[in-house]
């Protein structure tokens, strides 16, 4: 989790002073339409991921190998999808965007690099869920840790001048390319995995298979949920100049890098889950609450501390390049809608795993039309790149007492039973130690070498009270 913060914290200002801003904000808009479009993987990822834990208890070769087989032709369909959606978008870009200071050649290149890259991100989808679903995380991680270390090598590449925007360009698909390629090693190195060829059905086949329902559920649920969270860019970049992509991606890293932590947290997680759900419902419902309350003893005090500390951390990560000052309270509203998400990811994924699908679609078919329609009105109307951030926050917050609602009604899971004593103990002293820390911050001028130590140690504290929290409520053994 903190190589990656650590990383985001290098990188962003050396790409930002190597490319500058409309560059930066090009290659930003250009590899984040993956995202705005991740949900064509129609559920797949999930359902092989499922499938393959629950082939991990049950031994049903026949089930998993019609589960793996929906799943792999469902992302080779998708790739085919996105690939051609992307290369249009490639050739459209100067028409769809306001992109200024680059020629069509250059920035054509780009995107259509991003759509070659795309391809690649939706087949690792088959690569990685199998590696969670037989708990490899310690040998993906591996890989993803040397993927973070060629990431900072053509970063500081770019800083020094001497690989342009098209270079970075293509070495970020280089290296996206051999990541693949490790996972393909590590999954045949698999004890007893079994024999698995792959076999793209036909569509007509798809549609009658058992599992092709539930992969059409979660890709309902991921479209929707995708529109709402990933096309900020999109309306920054048709309202606003391209500039403010790049002050966008700036302000709100943070809220971008824990966001992603939090799922990354679930993938590990979830195998657990799944094999309790079929042998133990009682364990199964304790397991639940034992997840819910695990990122938020992890993220929550980790995200107050940004909060408070958000406007000195982008001062001291910036340096002289520091001028997005302005923009500041907009990153710390971003990163406070972290707080309901965090009551959202998990009651969501289990009511997804365990089929209850029907309540999970109409939430976010209707959260998701109030995000947009707040997030164009204010944009549109205000000018600001607040718009987006104000249709997240109201979307997660009402999710928040939604998902719990629900929680609830299917599982007698209790707010209570997720927030003890203890827990909200925990969390209010944490608010009030940031309170007491900030006044002393700025009650003091320091140099820049004290107030990084500072922080530093601030946040050896958090992470020792996170431990002891963690290991008090005997919740240890499901990240150890």
């Amino acid at each position: 989790m903190f190589v990656r913060i650590i990383v985001a914290l290098i990188t962003v200002p050396w790409l930002l002073g190597g490319l500058g801003d409309v560059n930066y904000g090009v290659f930003i808009l250009a590899f984040g339409l993956l995202t705005s479009f991740s949900f064509l993987e129609l559920g797949a990822g999930k359902t092989i991921l499922r499938f393959t834990s629950e082939y991990r208890a049950d031994k049903d070769l026949v089930k998993f190998k019609s589960a793996f087989d929906v799943g792999t032709s469902l992302i080779i369909y998708a790739a085919i999808l996105l690939f051609l959606i992307l290369t249009i978008v490639s050739f459209l870009n100067q028409h769809l965007f306001e992109i200024n200071g680059l020629s069509f050649t250059e920035s054509f290149t780009v995107f259509f690099t991003a759509a070659i890259f795309g391809v690649i991100v939706f087949i690792e989808i088959i690569t990685s869920n199998l590696l969670y679903a037989y708990e490899k995380f310690l040998e993906r991680n591996i890989l993803l840790f040397i993927k973070t270390l060629l990431l900072i090598v053509i970063s500081f590449l770019v800083y020094k001048d001497i690989i342009g925007l098209i270079q970075y360009s293509f070495l970020y698909l280089i290296i996206e390319i051999l990541l693949f390629i490790g996972d393909i090693i590590l999954i045949m190195k698999i004890k007893n995995f079994p024999n698995l060829n792959i076999n793209i059905l036909k569509i007509s086949s798809l549609r009658k298979s058992a599992e092709f329902k539930y992969s059409t559920d979660i890709f309902l649920i991921s479209m929707i949920s995708t529109l709402s969270q990933n096309t900020d860019k999109f309306v920054i970049s048709l309202f606003l100049d391209i500039k403010f992509v790049a002050i966008y991606t700036i302000v709100t890293k943070p809220f971008f890098i824990f966001k992603s932590l939090t799922g990354s947290l679930f993938s590990a997680l979830q195998p657990i889950l799944i094999r309790q759900h079929k042998n133990d419902k009682i364990i199964f419902r304790k397991t639940v609450v034992s997840f819910i309350q695990i990122p938020i003893i992890i993220f929550i005090p980790i995200v107050l501390y940004c909060i408070f500390f958000l406007d000195n951390f982008l001062a001291l990560w910036l340096d002289k390049n520091y001028i997005y000052s302005q923009y500041v309270i907009w990153g710390q509203i971003a990163l406070f809608a972290l707080i309901p998400r965090l009551l959202i990811s998990i009651p969501n994924r289990v009511l997804l795993l365990t089929g209850i699908t029907k309540p999970v679609k109409k939430a976010e078919y209707y959260f998701t039309i109030l995000n947009i329609i707040l997030s164009l009105l204010i944009t549109y109307i205000y000018n600001t790149i607040g718009g987006v951030i104000i249709g997240t926050l109201v979307q997660f917050s009402l999710g928040s007492f939604y998902f719990l609602r629900l929680l609830n009604v299917y599982f007698k899971v209790t707010i209570n039973q997720i927030f003890t004593k203890f827990m909200t103990t925990f969390i209010m002293a944490s608010i009030i130690f940031f309170v007491l820390f900030k006044i002393i911050f700025v009650a003091n001028e320091l140099s820049k070498d004290s107030l990084i130590l500072i922080i530093i140690g601030s946040l050896f504290l958090i992470i020792l009270s996170e431990y002891l929290v963690l290991k008090k409520l005997d919740l240890l053994k499901y990240i150890f």
